[in-house]
């Protein structure tokens, strides 16, 4: 419970804190850059410090978070959304900040929840994710570039390179690893998106 409450005083503080986007223009993923005094409060809460992005998206109808899987060769999107808003007014651009917590321990990782404050101030967030596994963390990755969005294209937030006990691989990670599957050497690798929509959520 007291895990619980760290993780949701870590949301509020950044939805909270930071906020004030930087003036930009066109349809842009922004990574947050976090003052010092930021990180140190936040790290008193949760040991990894949560991917903060402020976006940006002009006729986007609604935005969803997902989980992909590397199979084959392939990137394969699971079929159930992690988390999904729609933007309430269409003519106007889809904006906010989101939030995304993850663990990287060894043997409990991957995404742990995700909040997201729109362009209203309105705050939203996920439920707890369960991360159990028995295959071992090589690596994760948050993407700190600034990215532009184009709608109904999947951006990368997260990855997570893992391996069966016993099989070591060095856990590799492509600067593009949507456009670069091959590129990755681990037994499971699994890939947090964001994709920005023009179609209302199904």
């Amino acid at each position: 419970m007291k895990q619980i409450s760290g993780i949701f005083l870590s949301l509020v503080l950044l939805l909270s804190l930071l906020c004030g986007c930087q003036v930009q223009t066109g349809s842009y993923l922004q990574p947050v850059k976090l003052t010092e005094s930021e990180r140190d409060l936040l790290q008193l809460t949760h040991q990894t410090l949560p991917l903060v992005m402020d976006y940006h998206v002009e006729g986007a109808k609604s935005m969803s978070i997902d989980r992909m899987t590397l199979q084959d060769g392939q990137w394969v999107s699971e079929e159930t959304q992690i988390f999904s808003v729609t933007n309430e007014d269409a003519s106007q651009p889809m904006q906010g900040r989101m939030a995304l917590n993850y663990s990287t321990a060894s043997d409990n990782f991957g995404l742990t929840s995700v909040a997201a404050q729109l362009g209203d101030g309105t705050c939203l967030r996920s439920a707890e994710f369960s991360n159990s596994s028995t295959y071992e963390l090589r690596s994760a990755a948050a993407n700190q570039n600034e990215s532009t969005v184009t709608l109904n294209q999947p951006v990368y937030l997260l990855i997570f390179c893992v391996d069966k006990p016993g099989n070591i691989s060095n856990g590799a990670v492509a600067t593009d690893p949507l456009a670069h599957p091959e590129a990755f050497t681990s037994d499971d690798v699994q890939m947090i998106t964001v994709t920005f929509s023009d179609k209302e959520p199904a």
